[in-house]
C-alpha cells in the first residue's frame, strides 16, 4: 500500500491540511458515521486512495461538468492512468481553453467530450455507456431544479459498468435548505 503522506501527489496540489470550514462535515461523520474526530482526516483520504487504486487497475473516472479538466489533471498527476479518465462540458471552449492552460493538447490521454448532459436526445455520449467506475461532480448537481437533478443523476448512472461493485458518484455542491 502507498504511503499517503509521501505519494506523488505532494507534486502539484495535495493538501496535507484539509480546509478549515470543515466543522459541518466533521460533526456529520462523528455523530451519524460514529467516527472518531481524530479518523475522520484518514477516512477521506482513505476513500480518494481508494479511488486511485481502482483507477491504476482500469477503473475509469468521468468528470461531469469537468470545465477546464482540473481534476483530471491533478488525478492523473497523482498516478492514475490518464487513458482511464473522461472530462464531459456542456461548453467546447471550456475543455479548449483547459488544454492551453494546462499546455496539454497533445499529450494528454485523457478523453475530453462536449455535450448536453440533460438533452435526453444526445447519444453523442452513448459511446461511455457501462464504462465507468466513479463519476465526479463539483459543482453541478445544485445549478438545476430538481427535474433536471434526477436527470442528470439518472444519466450518469447510465455510465457505470453493469458489473461495478462499487460504483459511485463523489463531488462537492453549495446550497441551503
Amino acid at each position: 500500500m502507498t504511503d499517503r503522506t509521501s505519494t506523488e501527489a505532494n507534486r502539484f496540489d495535495y493538501h496535507e491540511e484539509l480546509p478549515a470550514d470543515k466543522e459541518r462535515v466533521w460533526s456529520l461523520l462523528q455523530s451519524y458515521s460514529h467516527i472518531p474526530r481524530d479518523e475522520i482526516e484518514s477516512h477521506l483520504r482513505d476513500i480518494y486512495f481508494n479511488i486511485l487504486e481502482c483507477l491504476k487497475s482500469g477503473g475509469v473516472l468521468l468528470d461531469a461538468g469537468c470545465a477546464f479538466g482540473y481534476i483530471l489533471r491533478q488525478i492523473a498527476i497523482d498516478d492514475a492512468p490518464a487513458a482511464n479518465l473522461i472530462g464531459i462540458d456542456l461548453q467546447r471552449g471550456f475543455l479548449d481553453l483547459g488544454y492551453d492552460l494546462f499546455k496539454d493538447r497533445d499529450t494528454f490521454e485523457g478523453k475530453s467530450l462536449a455535450s448536453d448532459l440533460l438533452n435526453p436526445d444526445d447519444h453523442s455520449l452513448d459511446v461511455i455507456n457501462d464504462t465507468v467506475d466513479v463519476s465526479h461532480a463539483a459543482a453541478l448537481f445544485h445549478l438545476f431544479d430538481w427535474e433536471d437533478q434526477v436527470s442528470l443523476g439518472t444519466r450518469q448512472v447510465k455510465f457505470f459498468k453493469k458489473d461495478a461493485k462499487q460504483a459511485m458518484i463523489v463531488g462537492r455542491q453549495i446550497g441551503t435548505l
